[in-house]
């Protein structure tokens, strides 16, 4: 992702800050609703997005082709034409791009992303592992981003707002300062390896927090995410953590 150009190329997801967090439709609030994550190939995500051989990209152009054939990204929130079908196959050979999108083009492609990876679960190039223990609740991620060092820096920030045209802005609030209900939009976050490890180490130094152990549920949720952590930054894995019922 390029803040300045508003691209995203699976190569540019090596940089320090390389993150992607979408609002896409579909809203989540805050009585049973929560973040639940997963480990996924970060080569093999590479392969998909832009990156991969010839035969790649056949392997990926018939699995798409099958889930448009059978109506199946309907339920994904993408309807079946032929337009999508070809923007979808642009992201497999191309990359993802927001570079000179109108507004409703680019949440029309991050529609298409998180389909691609939703519909693709058991690709053999995404390999996605679930990881989840408790999952995390809106009062946690508040709590997280409050008593964080460097709120400006901290991981936790990425579930507050959403990221437009490849640069971070307050498109969509995911919860809200001063007390009232946390809601959002069908949110998702994709952590590099080297994310991975930083996140870890954030999480490792909150549990250490007193305002933190004297919360057991919020205890519970972030020793869950930080042995996850451990496991996804020892294999080299990327993480996917997305809002949902």
């Amino acid at each position: 992702m390029n803040a300045g150009n508003g691209s995203f190329q699976p190569q540019a997801l090596r940089a320090p800050l390389a993150f992607l967090l979408l609002c896409l439709a579909g809203q989540c609030g805050a009585d049973g609703f929560g973040w639940w994550y997963e480990s996924f190939s970060w080569p093999g995500f590479e392969r998909y997005f832009g990156d991969g051989s010839a035969a790649d990209r056949q392997l990926v152009d018939k699995r798409v082709r099958e889930l448009f054939k059978t109506k199946q990204v309907a339920l994904l929130g993408v309807d079946p034409t032929p337009a999508n079908l070809e923007r979808w196959l642009a992201l497999t050979t191309k990359g993802v791009s927001y570079e000179g999108l109108a507004r409703e083009d680019a949440e029309q492609l991050d529609r298409l992303f998180r389909a691609a990876l939703a519909a693709d679960a058991q690709s053999p190039f995404l390999d996605l592992k679930p990881e989840t223990g408790e999952y995390l609740t809106p009062g946690t991620l508040k709590l997280a981003l409050r008593l964080s060092n460097s709120p400006e820096s901290s991981f936790f920030r990425l579930f507050k707002f959403g990221r437009s045209f490849g640069a971070t802005a307050p498109r969509d609030s995911c919860y809200a300062d001063q007390g009232t209900d946390w809601y959002c939009y069908d949110t998702y976050v994709i952590l590099t390896p080297d994310e991975v490890v930083k996140f870890r180490d954030e999480v490792a130094l909150l549990l250490k927090h007193e305002d933190v152990q004297k919360d057991p549920g919020a205890m519970a949720e972030l020793k869950d995410l930080e042995a996850a952590l451990r496991k996804v930054a020892k294999s080299r894995r990327g993480l996917y953590l997305n809002c949902t019922d």
